[in-house]
């Protein structure tokens, strides 16, 4: 399948992906982006290791999407982003890549999800371009599957995505966008040290061609799918291998890997993203027109939900760029949490958070968007107004 490159519009200041996206990026940026996490019944693990680099600049996440019309199957997706070494502040592009082709792709209604999963890859690219002007980029591996018993990635740069066999047996279903992937292999020699560099990255604005994974006819074969760095799996190929396939669990392979990354040098951070199932949670949990996103990374969880009767904002009717929104902080206190201490939500307990998106009429200042960003804070609200 090819794609071609169209510049994604520009969603008005306010819209519905612009609010998703500034909460996800302000999450990814205000807790730890070093660590593991373990996703609710072992569905996915995410570990990252900072190496011995400055900083990390991976960032990687599970989501769940329950659609707030009852007619959109739910969805759930693993994504990995690798900010640009040697460019100009690559955490911070590899956030903004996340974060963008998350609020993109929740906000994507209809199409195939392998042509989904692209037009967020675009999304994401010109919001990177557009703020570093092609100087700094991030890779992207994504992967997602759909109710309705789709199974599609996406890959841009070199973070790769494999596929684990029932049988054991391993496979790497990415592209690497790198000049040792293009150029026969007797042409290394005049290229030394440049074989790594690479073709294309998101942030790089025109020209950007994503490479669509359509794995839906062996959805029933993977026994789990991973994303990996550069860092993780840049050892040696059999070693990559005996790792994998003698890992019994999804915590044990991406702890050994990371660890092993460490072992042996350390030149790099490394991530390690898995996925220990594709469709036995995927359900769509709508009550009474409401819609969710949960987000899980080793930063924990953090979920974002909407309150409308009407129009669905999470793949329900369009979302932008029709629909204005404005934000403001509860004005009383015990807005905050409406239950009593015997009906805690989730959301307070250690790493999660949740932030609400809903109707309403009252009037609010864009610039008090605080909500949800910090380990054990009390829910709060995203006010979205409708105009």
């Amino acid at each position: 399948m090819e794609w071609s490159y169209a510049p994604a519009s520009v969603a008005v200041a306010g819209s519905f992906r612009e609010e998703v996206k500034s909460a996800v990026l302000r999450w990814l940026r205000e807790n730890e982006n070093t660590g593991s996490f373990l996703v609710e019944k072992r569905l996915a693990f995410i570990s990252s290791s900072i190496g011995k680099r400055e900083e990390n600049q991976d960032r990687s996440l599970f989501l769940r999407l329950r659609p707030q019309a009852p007619e959109w199957p739910a969805v759930q997706a693993l994504v990995l982003c690798d900010g640009m070494g040697g460019m100009v502040d690559g955490a911070t592009a590899a956030e903004l890549a996340l974060s963008s082709f998350v609020a993109a792709f929740s906000a994507k209604k209809s199409g195939k999800l392998v042509d989904q999963l692209c037009m967020a890859v675009q999304v994401a690219n010109d919001d990177v371009y557009r703020r570093f002007g092609g100087r700094g980029g991030s890779t992207l591996s994504a992967v997602a599957a759909s109710g309705s018993g789709e199974l599609a990635g996406v890959n841009v740069g070199d973070s790769r995505i494999y596929g684990v066999w029932k049988d054991g047996g391993l496979q790497q279903y990415s592209k690497d966008d790198t000049l040792a992937n293009l150029l026969p292999e007797d042409s290394a020699a005049s290229l030394h040290g440049r074989m790594g560099e690479l073709l294309q990255f998101v942030g790089m604005g025109k020209g950007i061609v994503p490479h669509p994974i359509d794995l839906s006819s062996t959805l029933s074969s993977f026994k789990c799918i991973f994303l990996t760095s550069d860092g993780a799996h840049g050892i040696d190929a059999k070693v990559f291998s005996d790792i994998v396939k003698n890992s019994v669990n999804v915590v044990e392979l991406a702890k050994r890997l990371t660890v092993l990354a460490d072992w042996t040098g350390g030149k790099d951070n490394a991530t390690v993203a898995i996925w220990d199932g594709t469709t036995d949670s995927l359900h769509n949990g709508v009550h009474e027109g409401h819609g969710s996103l949960e987000i899980w990374g080793v930063q924990g969880k953090y979920e974002l939900t909407t309150r409308q009767e009407s129009a669905a904002f999470f793949r329900g009717k369009d979302s932008e760029p029709v629909r204005r929104s404005r934000r403001r902080t509860p004005s009383k206190p015990e807005r905050v949490s409406s239950r009593s201490s015997s009906e805690t939500p989730a959301s307070s307990i250690e790493g999660q958070q949740s932030v609400e998106l809903r109707s309403d009429n009252a009037g609010t200042d864009p610039s008090l968007l605080h909500e949800g960003s910090n380990k054990g804070q009390p829910q709060l609200l995203i006010e979205v107004v409708e105009d």
